[in-house]
């Protein structure tokens, strides 16, 4: 799999930052129509952190199945996010 984005440290905290800035807000948005933005815009930063940024170390893959259990709970997970995180793992063991 030929993956677009960078493994570096700088790049997963900057995702990880803005992910949990706007998972802060959406937490914090009252229940009315405001929320489904917010809710989508989170979703769209952990859709970035989960696919598009390599997960620089053993934590940060774990940090993302953690987050892909929480997300898709009781749905099924899709394929990008499955090979994503397979590319991180054969990433971390040198195998990329």
């Amino acid at each position: 799999m030929e993956w677009p984005n960078t493994s570096s440290r700088a790049a997963w905290d900057k995702a990880l930052a803005e992910y949990q800035r706007l998972r802060g807000i959406a937490d914090a948005t009252a229940d009315d129509d405001s929320v489904d933005r917010a809710v989508d815009a989170y979703h769209d930063a952990m859709d970035v952190l989960l696919v598009e940024t390599r997960a620089p170390d053993a934590a940060a893959a774990c940090l993302k199945i953690d987050l892909l259990r929480s997300r898709f709970d009781g749905f099924t997970t899709p394929d990008e996010h499955w090979n994503a995180l397979k590319a991180d793992l054969h990433s971390l063991i040198g195998e990329a």
